[in-house]
């Protein structure tokens, strides 16, 4: 997992510089007996769910080529790369290529100026941020377990409690758009937050809130009560929806970065049928 940060100098050219990040640490197994009771209201949530300030969330799928529509939002705009390929040009000199599961950050004045060139499929998520992220007690983070995903399919799936209790994966196609080179409309979102676990594991737990993780480095196994079992590694997704019931299992392979966008029910996507 790579960050990085485009900004403008005083002349008015672009620079691309390292990006810290606001990351919580975890290491090793972590208990499931908080998750249980707050799924049931046998105690409140914590501050543990109390995320970054953010907006809106957005998606695209882009055609191979030039990409100058970056700030169609205004302000400090943060990315994530979610497959393909890019080129990221800051003037004439500076450039970057950050691969699925990376994340770029743009300032407000920044971003009309940023060009991308594209290939093979490029899809992008994005949200905003406050012109200040990520603050003082940002810290630059590991690369993370370099852990590539099997071939170039993006693993994309939902979590939802089935009528039994019990946590089922179904395909998520509502995520991107079927127009290219167009920005899904913003959908609303509470915030979100960032995480580095490794080498962990959660037993059974239901989600409590809502929240959409996006897989940067290493590899997460997530097992439901079906007994089927999801690998995600860089640049996949998962929204997790079974707020209540048995819930699902996570395994973390190596040092897993992943940023979790917190949505509230009535934000959800609805299913395509």
């Amino acid at each position: 997992m790579k960050a990085i940060r485009v900004s403008t100098h005083q002349n008015g050219t672009l620079a691309i510089t390292d990006l810290p990040l606001p990351t919580i640490q975890r290491k090793g197994v972590a208990t499931a007996d908080r998750y249980r009771q707050q799924s049931t209201g046998e105690i409140p949530r914590g501050k543990d769910f109390n995320p970054i300030p953010s907006n809106f969330l957005r998606a695209i799928v882009l055609s191979d080529g030039a990409f100058k529509g970056l700030a169609s939002q205004p302000g400090a705009l943060l990315s994530f790369v979610i497959s393909g390929d890019v080129s990221l040009m800051a003037g004439s000199r500076q450039t970057a290529n950050p691969k699925p599961g990376d994340i770029f950050l743009v300032d407000g004045a920044s971003a009309p100026e940023v060009v991308l060139d594209v290939r093979n499929q490029c899809r992008l998520l994005q949200i905003d941020v406050a012109a200040d992220w990520p603050g003082p007690k940002a810290e630059l983070q590991r690369p993370g377990t370099i852990n590539p995903r099997q071939g170039t399919t993006t693993n994309i799936k939902r979590i939802y409690k089935g009528a039994d209790d019990k946590a089922y994966f179904t395909e998520f196609q509502e995520l991107f758009p079927d127009v290219p080179d167009q920005w899904s409309a913003p959908r609303q979102i509470a915030g979100f937050r960032m995480l580095c676990w490794e080498d962990g594991e959660m037993d059974f737990h239901p989600c409590v809130i809502n929240q959409l993780g996006l897989v940067a480095s290493g590899e997460l196994e997530i097992e439901v009560g079906s007994g089927e079992k999801q690998i995600f590694r860089a640049g996949d997704i998962c929204l997790s929806e079974d707020r209540t019931g048995e819930g699902h299992l996570n395994r973390v392979r190596g040092a897993m970065h992943t940023t979790n966008f917190v949505i509230e029910t009535e934000h959800l996507w609805p299913y395509k049928l």
